[in-house]
C-alpha cells in the first residue's frame, strides 16, 4: 500500500499490480519541490554548519572532481547518478532535520529512478551521445 501512496506501483484489486512510468512532467514536478527545499537547506546554512562538514564537503567535491566526463558511457552516468545522489543527501543531513530528511529522499529517489529507467533504456545515453 506504501509503494501505491508513493505512485511506486498501481493495483487494480484482484486484476494487476503495474509499475507507472514517470513522466518528464513527474520530473519538473519533482525537481521544482527539490530546488525549494534545497535553496532553503542552503540559505539556512551557517558558519558553524560549513565548518562542522567541511571534511565531507571536501570528499564530495572530490568525488565530483573524480568523474570522468570524457568517458561517456553507462559507467560515466552511474557515477554521476550516485555522485549526485551523495551530494544531495549530504545537503539535507546537513540541515539536522530528520523530517525534511525523509521527505527529500523520497523525491531524490524518484527522479533518481527516472534517470536510471533512462540509462538503461539506452534513451538517454542514445540522447546524450548524439549532443
Amino acid at each position: 500500500m506504501e509503494l501505491q501512496y508513493d505512485n511506486y506501483v498501481t493495483i487494480v484489486p484482484r486484476k494487476s499490480t503495474t509499475v507507472p512510468k514517470i513522466s518528464l512532467q513527474d520530473l519538473k514536478n519533482i525537481y521544482d519541490a527539490r530546488s525549494l527545499v534545497e535553496i532553503t537547506i542552503i540559505n539556512s546554512l551557517v558558519k558553524d554548519d560549513i565548518t562542522d562538514n567541511y571534511n565531507q564537503l571536501l570528499d564530495l567535491k572530490k568525488q565530483w572532481e573524480t568523474i570522468d566526463i570524457i568517458n561517456q558511457g553507462k559507467g560515466t552516468y552511474i557515477a554521476f547518478l550516485q555522485a549526485d545522489l551523495q551530494f544531495h543527501r549530504t545537503l539535507i543531513q546537513i540541515s539536522k532535520n530528520p523530517h525534511l530528511f525523509h521527505f527529500c529522499q523520497e523525491l531524490i529517489y524518484k527522479s533518481q529512478r527516472f534517470w536510471y529507467m533512462a540509462l538503461f533504456n539506452n534513451k538517454m545515453v542514445s540522447y546524450l551521445n548524439n549532443q
